[in-house]
């Protein structure tokens, strides 16, 4: 058993905690989803187009519960090969849980003013913030992997951060460059995790 800087967290109240937050989190993401006010629904058409109006929320919700939905996954994944933590881990995850709390709000700032270049780049800005904390936290698991299960040292590697920057921090950043000059069509940057994914997948296999 690691010793660990006489600070020890419960890894099961830890990943509680996660799991906690990401569910909620993603709840809250469908709150955003608002049915426009003043509107007079008389008609399956007048519906119809009611819920037309609606489709920046709708396009927002699906996107930002796909990247928390991938960001669950990259953290429990990480998790797993976890035997004990660290005090820098266990802050730097916390810090990261602060940005996936922030998450539901930017998604619906985008989706309520669709188009709105400082919207967008709230929302952009949250999730680079996100790519950047789980970087420093391979970053920190690379350099102390006495945290790690014995065989599984070897599961932070060149391979693993190269898709990470690619997928957390490259797209994100991306998406930044391209709001001020497309602002309505940033957010189609994050339609290329899959594809990094998908290659990441491939390579490794």
């Amino acid at each position: 058993m690691a010793t660990v800087d006489e600070f020890y967290v419960k890894k099961t109240r830890f990943e509680a905690l996660n799991d906690g937050v990401f569910a909620i989190a993603m709840t809250l993401m469908v709150i955003g989803i608002e049915v426009p006010e003043g509107m007079t629904v008389a008609s399956s058409s007048d519906m119809l187009q009611a819920l037309s109006k609606m489709w920046s929320q709708f396009f927002n919700y699906i996107l930002s519960f796909a990247i928390c939905m991938s960001m669950w996954i990259n953290n429990n994944s990480i998790l797993r090969h976890i035997e004990t933590l660290s005090k820098p881990y266990t802050l730097i995850s916390l810090g990261s849980l602060m940005f996936i709390c922030l998450l539901p709000f930017s998604s619906s700032l985008m989706g309520d003013y669709s188009g709105n270049v400082v919207a967008e780049m709230v929302f952009h800005v949250n999730l680079l913030a996100l790519g950047v904390l789980n970087m420093i936290r391979c970053i920190h698991l690379k350099k102390r992997t006495d945290l790690m299960f014995e065989e599984f040292r070897g599961h932070i590697n060149r391979g693993r951060f190269i898709h990470d920057i690619l997928m957390y921090i490259g797209v994100p950043l991306l998406a930044i460059a391209i709001a001020p000059f497309y602002p309505g069509y940033s957010t189609m940057c994050y339609l290329l995790m899959p594809i990094i994914g998908m290659i990441h997948k491939r390579r490794k296999g």
